[in-house]
């Protein structure tokens, strides 16, 4: 029997796949550049030695060479990315692992400290050195530059940027050739690159030298316009131009461009001013101006009759809207002549180009077109005497400015809004007077003054009444028992609510319709027989729609007015009345095609009037001369910067006729007012055209009393007396006590 040993060897056969796949990092940059490094793979494989290959699904974005996951592309956004791995032994194949990239910003980038600078031409080739800081500093920083002219320099691995060619300002090679060179610096701290797009200037450097010393000239005093005085200047370099910077705020000279002065204005006068002390300016190409004095002596002649010169104005500056008619108005004067010789001569000198109508004459016209809104238009006048030896001119400036237009003509409206309101509280004041006269009037002829002073005592006996007034009159007394007053002294209240519907018509088609509401309390009371004072509160609101060349829209203006009244009775039939009153108002506008400008005002107003009481056949004539007053300021506003206050004065002479008849326990009144008003104010801020300068109104109504109570109705006519402007309004009021 033998043993036999027998060796048996087990192969290991690969039939195990891969496991635990692991990445070392998931965080990628973004904006890195494609085949940048993620993150190095592992993974478990218990049957093998051999290399693992790895695959990832996303190839879009991510690719594997060897063990490593790298960046496919340029991934521009920032967040997550799932992606999916497997391991390959070559004979298995493991499950797929899924993993998270996350791209992100470079939290850390570095900073570019440099800003915009300026440096002078010249032969210095460095422009600038890149200054930068990132975290941590360990970093490696690397430079380099782009944009516009990056060709024109160089830049070193320590960030020093140089010009290729040493700037010169009067040969700019930069892409605008403006002498700003565009550059972007870039700087790259191995994880981002960052930007900053800076300017590098290049100042000029004056390079040439020019020069001028101080001279004297002279000239004979009478010298005719373009005479030479004396010889050209003396100057040294290259001078480009000359210029009279100083002394001649006259205009008496002027200078060339070869240094030669000359007379402007023939009007130098020995005995006036001996001498002229200029200062003349000299420039050149490349080079620092330089100034000096230059003296003019004026040399004596005898002195001889001279013709003097004409003066002419072309007048106060224009503001005007588009298709407008501009009439341009020049007053001349000749002093020793006749100003029917003077020759005009209109020019246009800035602006958009016009067709001058009566370019040789005093008055020139043009009309506005829409292609000048907002702009600017100068005209300059000349005017030369009979001889044509002498002459002067004026310049005009014409604003084409539709908002400042239509804010002044918002102003006007409201202005005239006032001047309804006041009109209208002022006669609501005046209405109460006259309801307070006819009153008295028409009480019996029992008359309360025979109580005011008292009771008199009388005895029948004549013998005994002198020993009684003897007796009173030894002691300082009298027969008279005073009795009390206060019932005269009482205050009396009231109450008058007033409604106004109308229009206006005005030149250039311009129309108004407005509506007209107040509310007025008041009390008053009489101070003796002939005496009376008065209180009154108002609130007036007029609503205005105004349609015209310059401005339309709605104008409602809100109006506060505190007044006191009172009367003076004269005799019987005569009386002084008079209202004074101050005004607030407040303007709102409202318009589609204009920017709103609201306005507020305020101001004072007053009216005296001197009135008579006449009776005839039943009817009752109240003949009257007023005179009103008002001021009212206007306010500021986004617009119109400046305030502007305006005064009125007007006198007004007329007559009221009624006629009362006895109608349901009542009176009815049938009443006629004719009135003519003539304004006097004439300053050149009086916004009142010269259609309403004089008006004459005419108003019929009828009204109801009973008791204390009123209810009337009324038309009103207001018409210029050169028949262009007119106004017609119904107007219904009711007055009460309470």
């Amino acid at each position: 029997e033998k043993d036999i040993t027998i060796t048996i060897t087990i192969n290991d056969v690969d039939d195990t796949a891969p496991t635990n796949i692991q990445l070392s990092n998931n965080t990628l940059l973004k904006d890195q550049p494609a085949n940048t490094l993620i993150g190095n793979l592992t993974a478990t494989d218990v049957d093998t030695t051999t290399a693992l290959i790895f695959t990832v699904d996303d190839t879009t974005n991510f690719k594997i060479a060897g063990n490593e996951l790298q960046a496919n592309r340029v991934i521009s956004s920032t967040g997550n990315i799932n992606i999916n791995i497997i391991a390959n032994d070559g004979t298995n194949i493991s499950s797929a692992q899924s993993f998270t990239i996350n791209v992100i910003v470079n939290p850390n980038p570095a900073v570019i400290n440099n800003n915009n600078i300026a440096r002078n031409e010249g032969n210095s080739l460095t422009a600038l050195s890149i200054s930068a800081t990132n975290e941590p500093n360990t970093q490696t920083l690397t430079y380099s530059i782009s944009g516009t002219d990056a060709g024109l320099f160089n830049i070193s691995a320590t960030g020093v940027v140089t010009f290729k060619t040493a700037p010169d300002y009067e040969n700019p090679t930069d892409a605008d050739t403006n002498n700003i060179y565009n550059l972007v610096l870039e700087v790259n701290d191995g994880l981002s690159i960052t930007t900053k797009a800076i300017t590098i200037t290049i100042n000029n450097l004056d390079e040439a030298t020019i020069g001028i010393s101080p001279q004297s000239r002279s000239v004979t005093e009478n010298a005719s316009i373009d005479s030479n005085v004396g010889a050209v200047l003396i100057t040294t370099g290259t001078v480009t131009n000359f210029e009279i910077t100083a002394g001649n705020d006259a205009g008496l000279f002027k200078i060339n461009n070869s240094g030669q002065i000359q007379v402007a204005i023939a009007s130098l006068d020995y005995e006036t001013t001996a001498s002229h002390t200029l200062g003349v300016k000299i420039t050149g190409t490349d080079a620092t101006d330089k100034t000096a004095n230059i003296t003019i002596n004026i040399t004596n002649i005898p002195d001889t009759a001279l013709e003097k010169t004409p003066t002419v104005k072309a007048g106060a500056d224009i503001i005007t809207s588009i298709n407008k008619s501009v009439t341009l108005t020049a007053t001349g004067n000749d002093p020793d002549g006749n100003n029917n010789d003077l020759k005009y001569t209109w020019t246009q000198t800035t602006g958009i180009n016009v067709a001058l109508t009566g370019a040789d004459t005093a008055s020139a016209s043009f009309t506005t077109t829409a292609a000048m809104k907002d702009t600017d238009l100068t005209f300059s006048v000349s005017v030369s005497d009979n001889e044509g030896l002498k002459s002067a001119s004026d310049s005009i400036t014409v604003k084409v400015n539709n908002a400042k237009i239509a804010a002044l003509a918002v102003r006007k409206e409201s202005k005239a809004a006032n001047k309804v309101l006041l009109s209208k509280a002022s006669k609501v004041v005046m209405s109460r007077l006259s309801f307070l006269r006819h009153k008295k009037n028409k009480q019996s002829g029992f008359n309360v003054s025979g109580f005011v002073n008292g009771i008199q005592v009388s005895l029948a006996n004549s013998e005994l009444k002198r020993v009684m007034n003897s007796v009173l009159s030894a002691n300082g007394l009298n027969p008279v028992i005073k009795t009390p007053t206060r019932k005269l002294n009482r205050w009396d209240t009231w109450t008058s609510a007033k409604l106004v519907i109308g229009n206006s018509k005005g030149g250039n088609n311009n129309k108004t319709k407005f509506n007209f509401k107040s509310l007025n309390i008041g009390m008053d009371r009489s101070l003796d027989e002939d005496k009376m004072l008065g209180f009154s509160l108002g609130l007036g609101k007029e609503d205005r729609t105004a349609t015209g060349t310059d401005f339309s829209g709605d104008i409602d203006t809100t109006q506060w007015t505190l007044s006191t009244y009172g009367a003076l009775e004269l005799n019987q039939d005569s009386s002084i009345e008079a209202v004074l009153g101050l005004v607030k108002g407040k303007h709102e506008v409202s318009s589609s095609t204009h920017v709103a400008n609201n306005q507020d005002s305020n101001g004072y107003f007053a009216s005296v009037a001197y009135r008579g009481d006449l009776q005839k056949n039943k009817l009752n004539l109240s003949p009257f001369i007023r005179y009103d007053i008002s001021r009212i300021k206007m306010k500021a506003n986004n617009i119109l910067t400046s305030s502007e206050t305006t005064t009125d004065k007007a006198l007004a002479i007329g007559l009221d006729l009624s006629n009362s008849i006895d109608y349901r326990d009542g009176k009815l009144n049938r009443t006629l007012g004719v009135e003519y008003k003539a304004n006097l104010s004439n300053d050149n801020t009086d916004y009142l055209s010269k259609n309403a300068e004089k008006e004459l109104t005419i108003n019929m109504g009828v009204d109801y009393q009973k008791d204390n109570s009123t209810v009337s109705v009324s038309y009103e006519r207001v018409q210029s007396t050169n028949n262009k402007a007119h106004s017609d309004g119904i107007e219904g009021t009711i007055r009460w006590k309470f």
